[in-house]
């Protein structure tokens, strides 16, 4: 992937973007916001930065924020590309924009999980990310290389599947989380995409086995005991231990 200039003004370290959207999709509204990064270095060595998956939801705490030495500031909904309603941007929170906050309040960390996709799946059903494949690789490759310029070494979380269901609402969700599935495993390297799927998917049939799932309705967000193993993997993965 190729690698983006950073520069020092103000006192604060600004990589520069080179993120536009291409294929079918329509351009982001103007020019995508830049990663800005602080002289600062946060105390803690990991942040986790993502939707719900990472962040929690229906009660249920985020999976990252068991980590001991993890500062999560993952927010349910967010999105890999910007929401876009009539050609106007949404208010849906934006992964970007995400990370550029917690590195303004809380300095930089040593290493970043970043998880994106499962929020872009349901935003794209609803027709509010009407964007071509090839975007979605783009923002990962130029969030990734933004991060490293910024000296942050750059790991990503596979996406996670729905757990198996029979609605064309969820069946295309999962056909989208795949198309990124692909291009993680094709493009981060091994030891920098952390894949905690097998540990929801037990069979391997590409969807969430129904006891990780909140519930019948809600086949997306973890269960309690989703919850506990996703995080138990988690923290084997990267060498963390779990808060009791």
């Amino acid at each position: 992937m190729k690698r983006l200039t950073a520069f020092v003004a103000a006192g604060v370290l600004v990589a520069t973007a080179g993120c536009s959207a291409s294929g079918n999709g329509p351009p982001m509204s103007g020019e995508p916001p830049m990663i800005i990064g602080s002289d600062q270095h946060d105390d803690l060595t990991w942040r986790a930065a993502g939707d719900s998956t990472l962040g929690g939801d229906n009660g249920q705490p985020g999976v990252a924020s068991l980590l001991e030495g993890m500062r999560n500031v993952a927010v349910p909904g967010a999105t890999l590309l910007q929401g876009i309603s009539n050609g106007v941007p949404t208010d849906t929170p934006w992964i970007r924009n995400v990370i550029s906050d917690a590195n303004i309040q809380y300095g930089m960390p040593d290493k970043i999980l970043i998880y994106g996709g499962s929020a872009d799946s349901v935003v794209r059903l609803i027709g509010q990310s009407p964007y071509a494949d090839q975007d979605y690789f783009d923002e990962i490759t130029n969030l990734t290389n933004e991060l490293i310029n910024l000296d942050v070494d750059v790991y990503w979380l596979n996406v996670v599947p729905p757990a198996g269901s029979t609605s064309a609402s969820y069946q295309q969700m999962r056909t989208f989380r795949q198309v990124i599935q692909g291009f993680l495993r094709d493009h981060i390297p091994a030891d920098h995409l952390i894949d905690c799927n097998p540990a929801i998917d037990t069979d391997g049939d590409g969807w969430m086995d129904d006891q990780f799932a909140w519930s019948p309705l809600d086949r997306n967000h973890f269960s309690p005991e989703g919850t506990r193993v996703f995080s138990d993997c988690l923290a084997a993965k990267l060498g963390l231990t779990k808060i009791p």
